[in-house]
């Protein structure tokens, strides 16, 4: 995988949502793509290891959101998905790192 992008950001508009959910699902879609009791790569570890220090920065930013939008069950709906595929990623991440020690 090429270097994450794990930006900072703020949720104001829908566009900002869609552009963080891209990289969530990307987050997602690289942590369920490791296969279970495999040797990992440094890259991977390194990876993983800048995963898990940008979730809680993330759900920070996206619990703000959620009060911003609480009158938006649109984009309410979208950011406690987006917190749930967070909090999803880290336990994935956390089983992996329990598995391939």
């Amino acid at each position: 995988m090429a270097e994450l992008e794990l930006p900072d950001f703020e949720v104001r508009t829908d566009e900002d949502a869609k552009t963080i959910k891209v990289t969530i699902d990307t987050l997602e879609n690289y942590v369920v793509s490791i296969e279970q009791g495999a040797t990992l790569s440094t890259a991977t570890v390194h990876a993983l290891n800048k995963i898990t220090d940008w979730i809680p920065y993330a759900l920070a930013e996206l619990g703000e959101a959620r009060d911003r939008f609480a009158y938006n069950s649109k984009m309410w709906n979208l950011i406690v998905e987006m917190k749930d595929t967070l909090r999803s990623v880290s336990s994935d991440v956390d089983r992996i790192f329990g598995k391939n020690d």
